[in-house]
């Protein structure tokens, strides 16, 4: 089976995306973030105007998606 890497169209913060993973593999420590020192762009929000174009949409959250990789690659 191949995949393909689509983006959403909906935007999320790194804190999101760190939070999202945490729980997914039950992360029990604090969590820090330094916002003294940002590094990169603070939110990432792929383009998808193009797949639209072809009559799709997404049909996977990033947290049904980080979540099937954790199950699917590592456990």
């Amino acid at each position: 089976m191949s995949h393909l890497n689509f983006g959403t169209g909906e935007d999320c913060t790194r804190r999101e995306l760190v939070q999202t993973v945490a729980k997914i593999v039950e992360f029990a420590s604090e969590i820090k973030f330094d916002a003294t020192k940002p590094d990169g762009v603070p939110r990432k929000l792929m383009n998808v105007d193009r797949l639209r174009t072809l009559g799709s949409e997404y049909s996977i959250s990033l947290a049904n998606g980080l979540n099937y990789l954790s199950v699917v690659h590592y456990v």
